[in-house]
C-alpha cells in the first residue's frame, strides 16, 4: 500500500467502490502513477 493512499475512503471497510469519491490529492497520485507506468 502506498502511504499517499492510506486514508483513501475506497479502502475503508464498508464503502462501495462505485460511489466513493476521491480526494484531489489521491486522484493526482493515481493518475501520475498511470502516466508513468
Amino acid at each position: 500500500l502506498h502511504p499517499e493512499l492510506a486514508r483513501m475512503r475506497t479502502l475503508q471497510q464498508g464503502n462501495r467502490l462505485s460511489i466513493t469519491p476521491l480526494d484531489p490529492d489521491e486522484w493526482e497520485f493515481i493518475t501520475a502513477r498511470l502516466v508513468h507506468a
